[in-house]
């Protein structure tokens, strides 16, 4: 669930904790969600409008997870894995719980190892020791302590506290160097990685089942991102060759989703409401906008957006300069924004805008 659907800009384990601080903390109802998929192609005039989204889920007793972040871009990993799990139903812990309690945890296999990782310079080698002695200590008479092979890893985050807990999960980074743009059969030069298009798309907060669109899809690398954590998935684009390369992207990686070319305000018209909308607009000499000027084009798409989406709900944007975010209409907030260092000419500035209510 959450670690299958994050990116590795948040790795490392994930860990079923009994205790952990507001600053690693979510509460994430385990409940599965309703999924919906289309066809891998469809003409505009046969797209239906949103399924159902299952975006509350039967209560279930919450578990407190610990996610162990990267420090390649410590506040965008932050705000995904906040808005994981609040699309799994959950909700990032807003007050301090009690300090860890080892008696809490129940390993519930045979072997165990303690693994305890410095998230900050303040601690040196010789505490992370003796925290790994003394925890192996107290929950040795659950289990035999194995370093090499065991059965279960029971993980210590060192902060300014300690969180401690049994690792449930890895977030496998391997899996998104599959998805990198050299290994599709169609790229451009101008992709997104798979890291930062999974973590664009978590940021939208679409539960399973739920309809997101990129409605600038170039070669699909958003769209199997999308599909890939099970979200019913609507790419288009004005230009054929883009089209042609989204459905090759969705083939070539067994994903499914709508694929459908056309101006992204006829292909509003045609669907209606989304659940979310993640997207990489065209710019720069590579793109092709077909002649419309960028100011109007930004400026056109954000009101079409905007009009696409219910109350709360987001639009995740990369824009090439952070003053295009002023085109967006009153209806839209800003709520996040980060920037993506790519090259000397080239940042990527993220905007998280919030559908406001009753405008």
């Amino acid at each position: 669930m959450l670690s299958r659907r994050l990116s590795s800009a948040s790795t490392g384990p994930l860990l079923a904790s009994p205790s952990c601080p507001s600053s690693v903390g979510y509460s994430v109802s385990l409940c599965l969600c309703g999924r919906v998929r289309h066809s891998a192609s469809s003409p505009l005039s046969a797209l239906p409008t949103r399924p159902q989204a299952f975006r509350d889920p039967p209560p279930s007793r919450p578990v407190a997870y610990a996610v162990e972040l990267s420090g390649e871009h410590p506040k965008l990993a932050r705000a995904e894995a906040a808005a994981a799990a609040r699309a799994l139903g959950g909700a990032p812990v807003n007050a301090d719980l009690e300090r860890v309690q080892l008696e809490a945890i129940e390993l519930e296999a045979d072997t165990f190892a303690v693994r305890c990782s410095r998230l900050t310079e303040a601690h040196g080698a010789e505490l992370a020791e003796t925290i790994e002695r003394e925890v192996g200590q107290a929950l040795s008479d659950q289990a035999d302590v194995d370093l090499d092979e065991p059965e279960a890893v029971v993980r210590v985050l060192l902060d300014n506290e300690a969180v401690v807990g049994v690792e449930a999960a890895t977030i496998d980074r391997a899996s998104h160097e599959e998805r990198h743009v050299e290994e599709r059969p169609d790229h451009s030069p101008v992709t997104l990685h798979p890291r930062l298009a999974r973590a664009l798309v978590n940021l939208t907060e679409v539960p399973e089942g739920g309809r997101l669109w990129d409605p600038f899809a170039g070669t699909g690398g958003l769209a199997v991102e999308a599909a890939l954590i099970g979200a019913d998935t609507l790419a288009s684009d004005l230009d054929e060759d883009m089209v042609e390369a989204t459905q090759s992207t969705l083939e070539h990686f067994e994903a499914t989703g709508a694929v459908v070319q056309g101006d992204f305000q006829d292909v509003a018209d045609a669907v209606g409401f989304v659940d979310g909308i993640a997207t990489d607009p065209p710019y720069g000499r590579a793109s092709k906008t077909h002649d419309e000027e960028r100011q109007d084009l930004f400026e056109r798409f954000l009101a079409v957006a905007a009009g696409s989406l219910d109350a709360s709900d987001r639009l995740v944007v990369v824009l090439p300069d952070p003053e295009l975010a002023d085109l967006a209409p009153l209806t839209l907030e800003v709520v996040e924004t980060f920037e993506w260092y790519v090259h000397g000419s080239l940042t990527r500035h993220i905007f998280v805008f919030e559908r406001r209510a009753g405008h």
